[in-house]
């Protein structure tokens, strides 16, 4: 009888034993989505924000020319561009970060934008090319269009 106790003892104490959880030290992936690189703004937007973390995002802002705007926390991740004070026809930066549940910050790549000097009340052109006016299609299409901003001009 006492051979069948040494021999279970080493299990009974595996089984009581717990491993330490693993830390989180990975920080959230963050991208701009909008405004674009280049963009051209010619009025207040809203600064379109991605971020995704293997856990849970608790916490997204981004800084413009360097200052911190206020945080969002709820998807999507949007906060309004105020560019009243921004000077026109000059670059400017925003990057965007995001905090984890567990602390951990990261940060998007730098997206340059202009202010434009005006506001843009011109609608873009856009003409079909293809298919043209009248002309009889069948099966699979693809539709050309031609995009004209006359506004971009004005930069």
């Amino acid at each position: 009888m006492l051979k069948k106790y040494i021999y279970l003892l080493p299990i009974i104490i595996l089984l009581q034993c717990s491993f330490p959880e693993i830390e989180d030290v990975t920080p959230p992936t963050v991208v701009v989505a909008y405004p674009y690189d280049g963009a051209v703004i010619s009025a207040n937007v809203n600064a379109r924000i991605s971020a995704f973390d293997d856990e849970e995002v608790s916490e997204v802002w981004y800084y413009l020319n360097g200052v911190k705007s206020t945080s969002v926390n709820n998807i999507p991740y949007e906060i309004e561009l105020n560019i009243s004070s921004l000077e026109r026809k000059v670059d400017h930066y925003i990057q965007a970060a995001a905090k984890d549940k567990e602390g951990n910050v990261g940060y998007s790549e730098y997206v340059i934008f202009t202010v434009a000097e005006t506001q843009d009340i011109i609608d873009p052109i856009v003409t079909i090319v293809n298919p043209q006016g009248g002309q009889v299609v069948e099966g699979i299409v693809n539709i050309v269009a031609n995009a004209e901003d006359l506004s971009l001009i004005h930069i």
